[in-house]
């Protein structure tokens, strides 16, 4: 029963384990990462067709800004927390000024790319993974960078309204997304470290239950009792009297009285007790 109990406490902790590994671990931020570095080198293809030739400049930006994504995905596997924070950060800003610069080399203000910064800007804090404050500072370098190329470019004043525009709903956006994402996080931890104290005070219980086990004193088995003096045999083959051997094989306590017959019996007998 007590094994039984401590393997289905075990088996509890670990499914849990697993389950909150998997809601708030950064291997699927790397794996997110990882994509978005093959999406980037297949945006060259459109590129490509949408100019009806390569574009080198951009095609060396997207190199870059894969090998930095995918570095990053590698990182969040097998580093430590500190670099994590360090990588996490050159991503996301990394990430802003290499848009940038894809932008101003497929045509600024008329770049097709364009609207990926908005949506860009809204990943941003989930790339981010556990520190929002650096997605939304990256964020906010994507939209200011843009909306400053678009006013250098010399673009309307419509299209600056409209973009500024998009570009806030996208940071609010990413914000709440990032947020919402920080606060199932910091949920799931809570709920492992309950389970992780719930679980050492059972393991407390059960072993304080199994030590109460072990010194239990039972009497199993078939009892050699004298039919005549109804002394009782012990394991080394000594006769004794029954109640030493009770009092030391259970924790019973032996108290001595008298039945009716043998008080009527001895009554009888002795009719003048002293």
């Amino acid at each position: 029963m007590v094994q039984a109990e401590a393997a289905a406490s075990r088996g509890l902790l670990s499914e849990q384990q697993e389950i909150d590994r998997r809601a708030a671990s950064p291997r699927e931020t790397s794996v997110f990462l990882a994509a978005g570095g093959g999406v980037i080198l297949l945006a060259h293809g459109i590129d490509v067709l949408y100019a009806h030739g390569p574009n080198w400049p951009a095609l060396s930006i997207r190199i870059v800004w894969t090998l930095l994504l995918v570095g990053q995905a590698v990182a969040l596997r097998r580093s430590g927390h500190n670099a994590q924070l360090a990588g996490t950060a050159a991503v996301v800003l990394g990430s802003a000024v290499l848009d940038l610069a894809i932008l101003a080399a497929t045509g600024g203000s008329a770049s097709p790319l364009l609207p990926f910064t908005f949506v860009l800007a809204i990943m941003m804090p989930l790339v981010a993974y556990q520190w929002l404050a650096i997605g939304m500072l990256g964020s906010g370098m994507l939209m200011v960078g843009a909306g400053a190329l678009l006013a250098n470019d010399h673009a309307a004043t419509e299209v600056i309204i409209s973009f500024a525009n998009a570009g806030g709903g996208a940071v609010v956006a990413g914000w709440l997304l990032g947020r919402s994402l920080a606060r199932a996080r910091n949920t799931a931890e809570a709920r492992h470290r309950e389970l992780s104290a719930a679980f050492r005070a059972n393991e407390k219980l059960l072993g304080e239950l199994r030590e109460a086990m072990a010194n239990i004193k039972t009497l199993r088995g078939l009892l050699p009792i004298c039919a005549w003096c109804r002394r009782i045999r012990d394991d080394k083959g000594y006769w004794d009297r029954l109640e030493p051997f009770i009092i030391a094989n259970s924790e019973a306590q032996i108290t001595h009285g008298m039945c009716p017959d043998c008080f009527q019996r001895h009554l009888e007998e002795d009719p003048d007790p002293p």
